[in-house]
């Protein structure tokens, strides 16, 4: 389960047992997504977060639908954050 607002980026995993991953807004630096031909073709894709000051090099987003389009939601939750 994953979640953008304008402060945070979530990650949920689990049934039974939950693990919650959350980075802040404005620390992520870049956004890389990924479709291979597969994934094209399933229309899915990756969306990989680059953060700052953190060793958490396993910040994405897995097969999720429009990668695009989370990239340009996050773009957006930034600028937002930045504005207000």
């Amino acid at each position: 389960d994953y979640m953008i607002s304008n402060q945070r980026l979530y990650i949920r995993r689990g049934i039974l047992s939950k693990r919650i991953q959350q980075t802040r807004i404005d620390r992520v630096q870049n956004v890389n997504t990924d479709q291979r031909f597969r994934d094209r073709i399933l229309r899915v894709g990756t969306v990989d977060f680059d953060t700052a000051g953190t060793d958490d090099s396993e910040f994405r987003f897995v097969g999720v639908s429009d990668p695009g389009k989370i990239a340009a939601a996050v773009d957006q939750a930034q600028r937002a954050a930045a504005s207000g």
